[in-house]
C-alpha cells in the first residue's frame, strides 16, 4: 500500500486522536548491505507489498489475537 492511500484511508475513517493499532514494514528495513551479494530492488519490493495486501491468512492471525485482547481487557459495563 502506498502511504498516500494509508493516509487517505485513515483520514476518512477515524478521528484524528483516535487511538489505533498499526503495523507496517517499509523497504530500507529489509534492505541488503552495499557489499552483499544481494539486493532487494525497489521493483521487487513493490511484487512484495502486492503479495502482502492480497494476503488475507496474516490478517486473520493478527485479527485473532486482538480479539483474543479485547476479550481479556474488555470490561463489563
Amino acid at each position: 500500500m502506498k502511504v498516500s492511500e494509508l493516509i487517505k484511508v485513515l483520514q476518512e475513517q477515524n478521528k484524528p486522536d483516535e487511538e489505533i493499532l498499526v503495523l507496517w514494514w517499509e523497504k530500507h528495513n529489509f534492505d541488503y548491505a552495499e557489499d552483499d551479494e544481494m539486493k532487494l530492488t525497489d521493483e521487487a519490493w513493490l511484487k512484495i507489498s502486492k503479495e502482502f495486501d492480497e494476503w488475507d491468512s496474516v490478517g486473520e492471525e493478527i485479527g485473532e489475537w486482538i480479539a483474543d485482547a479485547v476479550s481479556q481487557y474488555a470490561e463489563e459495563k
